[in-house]
């Protein structure tokens, strides 16, 4: 069943503000007798999502960017377009958005000016949302919360089309990434140990900013085990076994250069219970990766109907 306007709306506010923010715009509708209803509406409207933007792309974050032009030191304020930019791709340079994640640049351009464009046409109201009839006023509020769910639907579906993006191109490097250090967790396990191989299940960017990309990655480490020196697995008194065991790595990548991947010890947690008999078996990829995280080592908003408009 398809949700309405204000219930998708909810769920991009992240506060307690917001949430109240976006209630009480609502209740102004009801004040049947006060002509002003609409405007108050509008008003309370327009500065909610000034404040969601803000939140997304705070001006001191968009402004340190390297794709960001301020005009010769002329401009210090980034435009609208320009916070739905930084929230869609963050501190990311036009050449790598679109030569590595193979992305049209202009296409991302026009959406976010169409969709800030659509919402211009409904939150910036002056005599037309005074003392209007009900039929008009009601139709003005539906237009305005369908135009709202609309920018922020754009701002994560672009959003989620450059994570992807970047997730397959991070797959490759992370993979190339060998782990070549000590293993703390492992290495306690046996005399020796290599390191015979890695899989990766999941890569997921959790965020990009002006500066570093915050990246999640979960997968398996192969291990050969040796118990004895080599000397005793060659006289036929030591043992070489097998095993493999589930690995998270979290990573924060420079925004400039996200593709020079190095992995630190400190950065790999494994999962060793299974060689003590601890863990069932489980199919890893089944779990997310905070599941997984978890195992190793919103506030409810709830839903409302503040009017009975919509």
């Amino acid at each position: 069943m398809r949700q309405m306007p204000r219930h998708v709306i909810q769920n991009y506010l992240k506060s307690a503000m917001e949430v109240d923010a976006f209630t009480a715009s609502l209740d102004a509708l009801s004040s049947e007798t006060n002509p002003l209803r609409y405007a108050f509406f509008s008003l309370g409207i327009r500065e909610l999502v000034n404040h969601v933007i803000d939140r997304l792309a705070p001006t001191s974050s968009v402004v340190l960017c390297g794709w960001w032009d301020d005009n010769n030191g002329k401009r210090t304020t980034p435009k609208r377009t320009e916070k739905m930019q930084y929230a869609i791709r963050g501190g990311l340079s036009d050449e790598f958005v679109t030569d590595e994640l193979k992305l049209d640049l202009s296409f991302i351009t026009d959406r976010t000016q169409q969709a800030v464009d659509e919402l211009s046409n409904y939150v910036h109201y002056n005599e037309s949302t005074f003392n209007v009839s009900h039929l008009t006023g009601s139709k003005l509020v539906e237009d305005t919360l369908s135009a709202v769910q609309r920018f922020f639907e754009d701002i994560e579906e672009l959003k989620d089309m450059v994570s992807e993006a970047l997730e397959v191109s991070l797959h490759e490097a992370i993979s190339s990434a060998t782990i070549e250090d000590v293993l703390v967790e492992v290495d306690i396990l046996s005399t020796h140990y290599l390191v015979e191989g890695s899989d990766i299940l999941d890569i997921t960017v959790g965020s990009i900013d002006h500066q570093l990309i915050d990246v999640q990655v979960s997968g398996y480490v192969y291990i050969e085990h040796q118990y004895g020196s080599d000397g005793d697995f060659r006289r036929g008194d030591g043992v070489r076994i097998e095993s493999s065991y589930p690995y998270v790595v979290n990573l924060q990548l420079d925004v400039n250069e996200p593709l020079e991947i190095t992995i630190e010890t400190d950065d790999i947690i494994i999962n060793t219970d299974s060689f003590y008999g601890d863990e069932e078996d489980e199919d890893l990829e089944d779990c997310s990766v905070d599941e997984m995280e978890e195992s190793i080592k919103k506030d409810d908003k709830g839903d409302f109907d503040p009017t009975q408009y919509f």
